[in-house]
């Protein structure tokens, strides 16, 4: 009997030490480690994504893990808000790539079909990570009970047909100083080009990275502006080609400018943020011009547009997150 017991105690003793070496080595079973499986678990579960990008090198990343990442308060808020998934970014390029992600530690939050909700970037302490998770979860929460609102509101008249909405050319490279002609499809950016940069002309915006939207929205063309014939509307400035298409975007700047200030209106509807679109993903409906952040937000628009149109927005300069328009 004492035999028994001796070896109980001893294969208790070993079991608790392997488990807390696989604890320590892989960190909380609740951060996952596979970008596929955690996308399906949240699509299973209904849950927002969160993707932790780090790197080894990275010291702040690693001062986030061991402070933060693991705190039993992080964890619980964790448990009950997302389905959260560690990705290194050595190990993933193309996910950096995909999300645009310019800066280490950075963490981007996805609902279950994979539109990015929000990101954030930089070293955060405990409370304002369990703060972030808190609110990302308040906001899909919200956002989930407005949508089954208006799946369930009955219709009160037969809907007007709606135009669909026609992708524009794709974007030339943005760091490429020549002008090009693309045809008038979109479907992906062009080779080669990363996430673009913030661009600022004399202290403000410069919007769509200085092509010209009158020859964009006129002509369907990226053609280089210059800064002899440039414009400032509502807090961005505009490059034009020539003092013709200076003086057409003069008598109806809200014509030709991106519309709510180049900003994706998929994540203001959605998100109720105010968060600049990319050139290369850029869409036309009804004759206007619409940006997003990435093709899955301008496919999500292209299957119901009018879901994010009819509500008109009132926005200036100082709402937009980043102040980037691209």
């Amino acid at each position: 009997m004492q035999s028994l017991k001796f070896w109980s105690v001893f294969f208790c003793a070993v079991s608790t030490a392997t488990s807390f070496a696989v604890a320590t080595e892989y960190g909380s079973p609740t951060w996952k480690h596979d970008f596929r499986s955690a996308e399906t678990e949240a699509r299973r579960l209904n849950r927002p994504l969160l993707v932790h990008f780090h790197a080894k090198w990275c010291g702040p990343c690693q001062i986030m893990n061991r402070d933060v990442l693991g705190d039993p308060s992080v964890l619980r808020q964790l448990d009950v808000s997302v389905v959260a998934v560690k990705v290194d970014a050595d190990e993933r390029p193309d996910l950096i790539q995909r999300f645009g992600v310019e800066s280490l530690p950075t963490d981007i939050f996805l609902d279950p079909s994979g539109f990015v909700m929000d990101r954030s970037s930089g070293m955060r302490d405990r409370e304002r990570y369990v703060s972030l998770i808190a609110r990302i979860d308040s906001r899909f929460a919200q956002s989930h009970k407005t949508h089954i609102a208006m799946q369930s509101k009955p219709a009160l008249r037969e809907p007007a047909p709606l135009s669909r909405p026609t992708p524009a050319p794709i974007a030339p490279n943005p760091v490429r100083r020549t002008i090009e002609d693309r045809p008038m499809i979109a479907s992906a950016s062009p080779p080669g080009v990363g996430h673009p940069g913030p661009l600022r002309h004399a202290g403000a915006s410069l919007g769509l990275r200085g092509f010209s939207p009158v020859a964009l929205v006129g002509d369907r063309k990226w053609m280089r502006g210059d800064d002899h014939w440039k414009y400032e509307h509502k807090g961005v400035t505009y490059y034009m080609t020539s003092a013709e298409e200076l003086q057409l975007f003069k008598d109806g700047p809200d014509r030709y400018a991106p519309q709510v200030l180049g900003c994706d209106p998929v994540i203001l509807d959605i998100a109720d943020r105010a968060v600049s679109g990319d050139i290369r993903y850029a869409a036309f409906f009804d004759g206007e011009l619409y940006l997003f952040v990435s093709e899955k937000s301008r496919q999500t628009f292209r299957e119901d547009p009018d879901r994010f149109v009819r509500t008109k927005h009132v926005l200036n300069i100082d709402d937009l997150q980043g102040k980037r328009l691209d």
